[in-house]
């Protein structure tokens, strides 16, 4: 159950008032079925962690299984031309992306304000989804003078041909369940960005995806400085930036498969039965 209402806090009244009373209904619902359960399946440490502190539950109720990548969907790929050309960015450009639903929590504003910081001719941020910030992130992007510089793709089916063209993924959420989309990005051989957690402010199971240092970079969720440092530290860095996304290629194909997950969430059912 996510904490909804602290989530929007420069909401209307009225959407306000109708977020709460949608929490309570569901904060109900939640309760009444974590009460009658043996065992709660959860994607990450940091999320059972929330749910035992949240529902006050001794941890071993809780179990966690982390979710698998298709590996044959998301996979190394050469660059797709015609995304770039679709897009309009020349081939020698580099692009960094990120894939998320335009939220509060995702933390998009602060991504732009670091790409400002960088932006240079042959570098690009391309932002894929849609949701109630588009707006006010597509007025961010023109106050700034980066209306040529960061594409809003809207929602797209075809996110795959996305990472392919990506020289670097950057998703710095504050609150995340787990973040499958850093998975898509690593299956596909792109380095990862994202903030370390820090507990209870920074809900994120963002050092449990990536190896920092090793499959891609924590940055300091407090310091806009330290995103922009890790970013051009990859972009600047292309010896790095292959090492990193072989890393993680390795890294999903070892521990984020789905018949892994299968397989887990069998066993652990077997026990209770």
């Amino acid at each position: 159950m996510i904490k909804l209402y602290n989530m929007y806090p420069n909401a209307d009244v009225f959407l306000k008032s109708y977020v709460n009373s949608l929490y309570l209904q569901y904060l109900l619902m939640e309760k009444k079925a974590i009460k009658e359960s043996e065992k709660i399946v959860t994607l990450s440490k940091m999320r059972a962690r929330e749910i035992c502190d949240y529902y006050n539950l001794d941890k071993d109720k809780v179990i966690v299984i982390p979710p698998g990548i298709n590996l044959e969907k998301f996979y190394p790929s050469k660059k797709d031309i015609n995304l770039l050309k679709e897009l309009n960015i020349p081939n020698n450009c580099k692009i960094i992306l990120t894939v998320c639903r335009l939220s509060f929590e995702k933390n998009i504003e602060t991504l732009i304000k670091a790409f400002k910081k960088i932006s240079k001719e042959n570098l690009f941020l391309i932002i894929v989804g849609k949701g109630d910030q588009k707006r006010y992130l597509e007025k961010l992007v023109k106050k700034l003078n980066l209306s040529k510089k960061v594409i809003f793709t809207g929602e797209r089916k075809d996110i795959e041909r996305f990472y392919s063209i990506a020289d670097l993924f950057v998703l710095p959420s504050t609150y995340e369940g787990f973040g499958l989309v850093y998975l898509e990005a690593m299956a596909s051989g792109v380095p990862c960005i994202a903030l370390k957690p820090d507990y209870p402010n920074i809900i994120i199971g963002s050092s449990e995806v990536i190896d920092d240092g090793v499959t891609g970079l924590l940055a300091d969720p407090y310091s806009i400085d330290s995103l922009v440092e890790k970013m051009v530290r990859i972009l600047s860095d292309d010896d790095l930036k292959i090492r990193l996304g072989k890393n993680a290629r390795k890294v999903c194909e070892e521990r984020f498969m789905w018949e892994k997950t299968a397989e887990t969430l069998i066993k652990e059912s077997e026990k209770i039965i």
